[in-house]
Order: structure tokens, then C-alpha cells, then sequence
């Protein structure tokens, strides 16, 4: 339950922990729990950790009571302990479901199921299954980059993490600048994204210590430039208003930087009021470029891309 790859443990709200608890006292239906068997010895949890997590607290360690309970009212505010024995075993003895993705399953087949059987509870966003999927460099790169001291000074903090958010921001940067503009033609943003994964996965540490150096020269240039409208929005009636941040911005802007040479990036510092207005006058346009920045067509792609590297280059 503990994998390096999984989204944060016990995100469920104390209500609907509760709710669940009360589906095994009431002998109603928990939806099956699915599971990656990649390794005979240790399967790792791909859909159902939220419910498994439930489970543990309340039985074992006795760390939250039931609230807000809809049939059983008269538990609320009680303990596993509390519970009279007849509900404590219906709770112990209850037969749960689950399926086995048995090894040698292609990794995009895997992706598509675990999108599709994602339950309502609480879904699975697209980066949590790829990490769950391409175990290995590309989850431990993704992380030590995210939760960096200064991609969270770039971003002012305002990339949530629970959800692995900040991890798919990052990946976006590396999809872009190694799998290239021309592939993404031939995928959805999520396949686009799994291919980056794998692209990482294969990659030596020593390859992998040279992306992290040019990833945090890059994010060092862009916060050099903008500060904390970094990945922004910029307003010319409100220039220091901080809108909120964008992935497209970060993934175009890291690309475009990342691209040039230390002199350069320099340079750029250097010039960056010039920048700053250039970038500020293509915005205040409202040219193709500001609905580009909000959509996953590939042309949309392709041209914010090259809009910002067209902006660096004149201001150079």
C-alpha cells in the first residue's frame, strides 16, 4: 500500500470513510478493487486504496469514529470497539472482490482499464495511473523535480500535490522537449504523456542528472524573468495581479528557455522587462495564442509552442 508511485493515502473525507464503513455493517455491495500483478510477491494497489485505507484505520488503528452515517444513526460518534458484535463481524467477515491484471499486460492496455474502471468515490486522475503503470526512473524523477524547493518557488507554491498535479506539470516540460512537437500529432495529451514516461524510464542516471540540471537552470531563468507570475496570465491594466497558473504556459515556456544557451538565458534575464511587455502585448491581442493556451489540438500545441519561442528570439 505503501508504493513510492501511489497518490497520498486516506483523502477520503471522515463522511464518506463513515458511509463506507456503514455499506459492510448494512451487508450492501462494495465495488470490486483492482490490483496489478506485475510481481508474484507484491501486487500493488491500482484502484481501491482509498476503501483499503478505510478499512485499516477503523479496524486496526482505531483512528477516526463514524459520522454522518444514513441508516445507522444511532452509531454515529462510535468506534469499531463501540460496535456491537453482530456489525463488528459483518464488517470482518465481508467478502470483498477484486481483480488481478496478471503480468505481461501491455502498459497502454492497463492505462486504458484503469481509466475506465476508475469508481466514483474518489477518481484516479490520469497522472496517478501512469504512475501507478511506469514504475521506475520516471516516478522517482517526476517526484524529486515536483517537490523541488525551487519548482515550488517558480510556482509560488500553487500546484496542488495530492493529486500529482505538480508531477504532470513537470512531465508535460520533458514530453515537449524530448518526445518532440511532430509526436504529439499522433496522440491524446494522455498518450502523449505515457510515452514521456516511458521515454524517462529508459534513460540512464547519468542522462537523467543532466535533464534535472537544465530543468532547474530553466525554472531558475523563468522565475529570474517573471517572478511570481511565472506560467501566468499577465494583465497589462493589472500587471502584478497573479492569475492562476497554467500548464500549457509552463510546458511552452520551460520548452522555449530550456532550448537556449547559458549566455543566452543571460541575455533574457537581462532583458526581461522587454520580454515581459512583448509577452503582455501578445496576451492583451486576444489572438489565436490566448485560445492556443487553452486547448489540446495539436495545431493549438504547435503554435504556443512556437509563439513563445518567436518572443524569446526577438527580444534576443
Amino acid at each position: 500500500m505503501d508504493t513510492e508511485f501511489q497518490r497520498k493515502r486516506s483523502l477520503w473525507k471522515n463522511d464518506v470513510k463513515s458511509q463506507l464503513i456503514e455499506s459492510f455493517m448494512v451487508q450492501l455491495p462494495i465495488p470490486p478493487m483492482y490490483f496489478d500483478g506485475k510481481r508474484e510477491d507484491c501486487w500493488l494497489v491500482i484502484d481501491g486504496l482509498q476503501r483499503l485505507c478505510t478499512l485499516k484505520e477503523f479496524v486496526l488503528d482505531g483512528s477516526f469514529v463514524l459520522s454522518e452515517l444514513e441508516y445507522l444513526t444511532d452509531y454515529n460518534g462510535c468506534s469499531f470497539n463501540d460496535l456491537p458484535r453482530i456489525y463488528q463481524r459483518r464488517i470482518e467477515e465481508a467478502q470483498i472482490a477484486f481483480y488481478l491484471v496478471l503480468p505481461g499486460t501491455p502498459s497502454d492496455v492497463k492505462y486504458s482499464l484503469f481509466k475506465r474502471i476508475n469508481t466514483p468515490g474518489l477518481r484516479l486522475e490520469p497522472q496517478e495511473i501512469r504512475h501507478a503503470l511506469y514504475q521506475g526512473n520516471a516516478t522517482k524523477f517526476l517526484q524529486e523535480l515536483a517537490e523541488s524547493e525551487l519548482f515550488c518557488k517558480a510556482t509560488d507554491g500553487d500546484v496542488p500535490s495530492e493529486r500529482m498535479q505538480d508531477r504532470e506539470m513537470v512531465l508535460r516540460y520533458f514530453a515537449v522537449r524530448y518526445i518532440g512537437e511532430e509526436t504529439y500529432k499522433d496522440h491524446t495529451l494522455d498518450g502523449y504523456l505515457c510515452e514521456a514516461m516511458e521515454f524517462l524510464n529508459h534513460q540512464t542516471s547519468v542522462f537523467l542528472e543532466s535533464l534535472k540540471c537544465l530543468f532547474l537552470d530553466t525554472l531558475e531563468c523563468c522565475f529570474s524573468i517573471f517572478g511570481k507570475q511565472a506560467f501566468r496570465r499577465i494583465s497589462k491594466t493589472k500587471p502584478y495581479n497573479k492569475k492562476p497558473i497554467n500548464s500549457a504556459l509552463f510546458e511552452a515556456w520551460m520548452n522555449g528557455i530550456s532550448r537556449l544557451t547559458a549566455e543566452q538565458r543571460q541575455l533574457l534575464i537581462e532583458k526581461k522587462e522587454i520580454l515581459r511587455e512583448r509577452y503582455i502585448e501578445e496576451l492583451d491581442k486576444r489572438s489565436t495564442f490566448n485560445a492556443d493556451i487553452g486547448s489540446g489540438k495539436y495545431r493549438s500545441f504547435v503554435r504556443r509552442n512556437n509563439t513563445i519561442k518567436e518572443m524569446i528570439e526577438e527580444v534576443l
